[in-house]
């Protein structure tokens, strides 16, 4: 159902004169889901079809209240500091009228709060900007530029026009956009109505230019690897987010597989299982950034060093990935196999890594390359504390081609 429940409605003041089947700006207000709306509407009796205009304002809006009792979406966090509607209704029925109409809505200093299933916290977009729109056949339309913290963000939602909302509904079609950090992000699928947040499944492509552009939205370090492209079938389900027939690709290397991130339990849990017939380590080579935050400045890192000292302001940085603080907010488990890999015009043979994080401990047990005519075989735990860091390794190599090495310092 998509009807408003009568006691819903409340307050509700008309004043209005009809002659000769016109009315024109006549005032209205009423408290709709709590909410105070202003405005004025106009009827036109005198042709063979009736036609409405309504146009209301508010000065706050439960957006995500409106649209439960509407039965689009439940469990929507969102709220609006300014809210103008202008409806042009047209049609003699229910279908008639949703078929031929056009709505407008404009939203003005709101918040939206995203919340991952099972999580206690959760993302707040702060939205100065936001505008519905729709036109008779055409799809309804949801524009929304705002900020995560100091990172902007534009979010573009298609579905499907008003005429289909004439009969019930069970699922609602949408094409979601997503710009950020350089990224972009397209989401296509249909959602059971009402939209929950826990019950979603899309056909997902992420593109981007660096992992690294995403340090400033999640304050961690990240390694300037890329171009990226992340494709599959993405998914929301009450313990978190899911990823199946996914398919990575950095630079030439392609990688398939399946990720998991349950978001339900604390510390969540990301696992991710990965494998590819051919990897180039060149397409991974992260210059002299390093994991622990030491050493030399990246060509990203540069770049936002110079903006930096050309605006005034502090260069953007992020927690080192290897930090005791970023270590212990995710358990997770990473298995790769490929069956070929590539050092440069090095040929390593088939690889193995299996890498955990749990409980702030990462360990890499094992790394397995089997290169022409002999093997290596590594395993290492590495735990940072507050004061010192705890590193157990060991290796079995058996023929090492010790100019793999050098090369891979030096292709020279």
């Amino acid at each position: 159902e998509t009807e408003l429940e009568l006691a819903d409605i409340t307050d509700v003041s008309v004043s209005s004169q009809i002659r000769e089947g016109y009315v024109e700006k006549a005032p209205i207000s009423a408290v709709i889901v709590g909410s105070r709306f202003e405005g004025s509407f106009g009827i036109d009796l005198r042709g063979e079809i009736p036609r409405i205009g309504l146009e209301i304002q508010s000065s706050k809006v439960e957006v995500g209240t409106l649209l439960a009792q509407l039965g689009v979406v439940d469990g929507l966090n969102a709220s609006a500091g300014g809210f103008d509607l202008d409806l042009e209704l047209e049609g003699a029925s229910t279908r008639e009228i949703l078929e031929r109409s056009s709505l407008s809505v404009g939203i003005r200093d709101g918040a939206w709060s995203l919340r991952s299933p099972g999580a206690e916290t959760g993302l707040t977009i702060r939205v100065p900007d936001a505008a519905i729109g729709a036109e008779p056949g055409e799809p309804i339309r949801l524009t929304i530029d705002g900020l995560i913290d100091r990172t902007p963000v534009r979010i573009e939602v298609s579905t499907d026009p008003l005429g289909t909302f004439a009969e019930p509904k069970e699922k609602l079609e949408m094409d979601v956009g997503v710009a950020l950090a350089k990224a972009d992000l397209k989401l296509t699928g249909a959602a059971p109505l009402p939209v929950r947040g826990d019950n979603l499944h899309f056909a997902m492509d992420l593109r981007g230019r660096r992992f690294s552009d995403f340090d400033e939205l999640l304050n961690v370090d990240l390694p300037p690897v890329g171009p990226y492209r992340l494709q599959g079938g993405f998914g929301s389900q009450q313990s978190g987010y899911y990823v199946r027939d996914l398919r990575l690709t950095v630079g030439e290397s392609n990688l398939t597989g399946r990720l998991d991130l349950k978001t339900a339990q604390r510390p969540p849990f990301l696992g991710v299982d990965l494998v590819a017939r051919r990897i180039q380590l060149d397409d991974f080579d992260t210059g002299d950034w390093s994991a622990t935050g030491e050493g030399g400045t990246s060509a990203d890192e540069e770049g936002k060093t110079a903006a930096g000292q050309e605006d005034g302001t502090a260069a953007a940085g992020g927690r080192s990935l290897l930090s005791p603080e970023v270590m212990r907010s995710l358990d997770s488990k990473l298995t790769i196999g490929v069956d070929e890999v590539l050092s440069g015009r090095d040929h390593l043979g088939r690889g193995t890594l299996i890498a955990s994080l749990q409980n702030g401990r990462f360990a890499v047990d094992p790394l397995v390359l089997d290169l022409p005519g002999g093997a290596v075989d590594v395993s290492f735990a590495l735990e940072p504390g507050e004061r010192d860091v705890s590193l157990d390794m060991s290796a079995k190599v058996d023929k090492l081609d010790y100019g793999i090495l050098a090369r891979r310092i030096d292709p020279k």
